[in-house]
């Protein structure tokens, strides 16, 4: 809206009293008022855009908030409550008549949403599934996603048109394959016993290979998928052994951020030292990561919980 200021000017009628002192008058007329700058409103905010903002800045908030979860749990918990808010403001915008100038934009944004509340979902699925097996996992996948990377680009050519919203898009990280090297230890205990144990791992995936006592952690090895390894100088006594595999290997976390699996052999390895007047005995061990013809070693999956920590 535009202001405009009308500026009257008195004519002297001559011989008066000069005009512009404080309370002059010209032939009886009143002095002007002091002149004021005339205050601009805001624009008011077209019941299209109040609608946008309603319905998409929740999107962002609940985003956000999946962006800051540390643990699965909680972002399973807001993953769920972002797609509840793309699915919500998906229909709701479609119930909105857009303006002529923003009716292909606001298509393209109630698509976006719509896959969006899609991709949330799926991400949250593969977090039970364990095809996601941490948080910085899951939202490098959600980062990954069409709808999360339509969503931007919609808005903006919506901003163009004149009708902007507060969403700013979540910082999710991008998706990883880190690999340790075959014979890599990821806990290195005290290996000056005789004893070996050779391990070939057969399968598809690396895997990381622990010989705990009880719940203690006494050696673990990292063994990259088609390669063996032998671990040298295992000290006396009984073991159990656990392996972890999947992919992208995060050193910090001590965990495959990606189709994780927890597994164990059901019977302990026993390592013993026989030392005579003439020769000395130790034990030798060889396991396989894959079913193999004869074999006669068993496994069982684990919970994470019931894992010990390699």
């Amino acid at each position: 809206m535009t202001a405009a200021l009308l500026l009257l000017a008195a004519c002297d009628s001559g011989g008066g009293a000069p005009a512009g002192g404080a309370g002059a008058t010209g032939e009886g007329l009143p002095a002007p008022a002091p002149s004021t700058s005339a205050a601009v409103p805001s624009p008011t905010p077209t019941p299209y855009g109040r609608s946008l903002a309603g319905l998409v800045d929740p999107v962002g908030r609940a985003l956000g908030r999946a962006a800051a979860a540390r643990s699965v749990g909680d972002l399973g918990d807001r993953l769920a409550d972002a797609r509840q808010a793309a699915d919500d403001a998906a229909r709701g915008l479609d119930d909105v008549g857009p303006p002529q100038n923003a009716a292909q934009p606001h298509r393209d944004l109630v698509a976006a949403l719509t896959r969006l509340a899609a991709d949330l979902e799926s991400v949250r699925a593969d977090l039970d599934r364990r095809h996601y097996c941490t948080a910085s996992a899951a939202l490098a996948g959600l980062g990954a996603s069409q709808g999360l990377k339509a969503l931007p680009g919609a808005l903006s050519r919506l901003a163009r048109a004149g009708y902007r919203t507060s969403y700013r898009a979540p910082h999710t990280g991008a998706r990883q394959d880190r690999r340790k090297s075959t014979g890599s230890y990821v806990h290195n205990g005290s290996r000056t016993g005789r004893g070996e144990l050779t391990i070939e791992n057969g399968g598809s995936q690396d895997a990381v290979i622990s010989l705990a006592k009880g719940k203690r952690t006494a050696y673990s090895v990292y063994v990259r998928k088609g390669a063996d390894y032998k671990v040298r100088g295992v000290r006396d006594g009984t073991y159990t052994v656990y392996f972890t595999s999947g992919r992208d290997w995060d050193s910090k976390a001590r965990r495959f951020t990606r189709d994780c699996g927890f597994s164990r052999f059901d019977d302990p390895l026993r390592f013993t030292t026989t030392v005579t007047s003439t020769q000395i005995r130790w034990s030798t061990w060889r396991l396989t990561l894959q079913p193999v013809f004869g074999g006669n070693a068993t496994t069982s999956d684990l919970d994470e919980g019931s894992f010990p920590s390699p």
